[in-house]
C-alpha cells in the first residue's frame, strides 16, 4: 500500500517513470502473494495514473483488470471506485457502448448504489422527460487533475453558469468544443449548483 500511496504521490510531481516502478513492484507483490484485493487496488490506482497521463489505453487496460477482480470479489465499494475512471477510459477512446455496459454490470452487483446510479444517468446522454434543457455557450474548458475536460456552459436566460464533465459530453462532440461553441445542455440540481447531465453541440 506504500508503493501505491508512492506511486500516486510521485504522478503528481510530474515523476511518471517513478510513478510506473512503483505501481509496477506493487502489482510483482501483489501476485505473488495472490491477494486480489491489493491486486484489484493497484491496477485502480495505476489505471488512473495512466489516465491522467493521457495514456488512455494502457488506463483501459489496467482498470479492466482491477474491475474483473472487484467483480469476482463482488466488492461494491471497489466497484464504485473503479467504474468511474473505466467508464471515463472508454469514453474517451470512443467506446460510450462499452462503458455503460461496464456501468450495468457494476450495478448488476450493488443494484442500490446511489453513486453508480447517478453516474449510469450521466453515462446515457439521453434526455429525460423532467429534464430542463437550456441553450448557451462554452464559457470555459480545463483540465482536471486526471486529466479530464470539464467547464462551464453560460445560458441565454443569464441564470448562472452550468458545471459539465467530459462523461457528459454527447460522443463526437467532445473534440469539438472550444470556448464560444453553441450548446444545448439538460440541466439538474447539484450539491455545487447547476450541472449539465448531458451536453450536444448545436452549431
Amino acid at each position: 500500500m506504500v508503493l501505491n500511496s508512492l506511486g500516486g504521490v510521485l504522478q503528481r510531481l510530474g515523476r511518471f517513470k517513478e510513478a510506473e516502478d512503483a505501481f509496477k513492484c506493487s502489482i510483482q507483490i501483489g501476485e505473488r502473494l495472490h491477494d486480489k484485493a491489493h491486486l484489484a487496488k493497484v491496477r485502480t490506482a495505476y489505471g488512473q495514473a495512466l489516465l491522467s497521463h493521457r495514456d488512455t489505453v494502457g488506463a483501459v487496460a489496467q482498470l479492466r483488470q482491477a474491475f474483473e477482480i472487484e467483480v469476482e470479489l463482488r466488492s461494491v465499494r471497489g466497484l464504485e471506485i473503479v467504474t468511474r475512471p473505466l467508464t471515463q477510459a472508454l469514453i474517451r477512446s470512443g467506446n460510450r457502448d462499452e462503458a455503460l455496459s461496464y456501468c450495468d454490470r457494476a450495478l448488476a452487483i450493488a443494484p442500490r448504489n446511489p453513486r453508480l446510479h447517478t453516474l449510469r444517468d450521466q453515462l446515457s446522454g439521453e434526455p429525460r422527460s423532467n429534464d430542463q434543457l437550456k441553450s448557451g455557450s462554452i464559457k470555459s474548458i480545463k483540465r482536471d487533475r486526471h486529466g479530464a475536460t470539464y467547464g462551464f456552459v453560460v445560458p441565454d436566460d443569464g441564470t448562472g453558469d452550468i458545471f459539465f464533465h467530459e462523461n457528459n459530453v454527447k460522443p463526437g462532440d467532445l473534440t469539438q468544443l472550444k470556448e464560444g461553441r453553441r450548446v444545448e445542455a439538460a440541466v439538474e440540481r447539484g450539491d455545487k449548483g447547476a450541472r449539465a447531465r448531458y451536453v450536444k453541440l448545436t452549431s
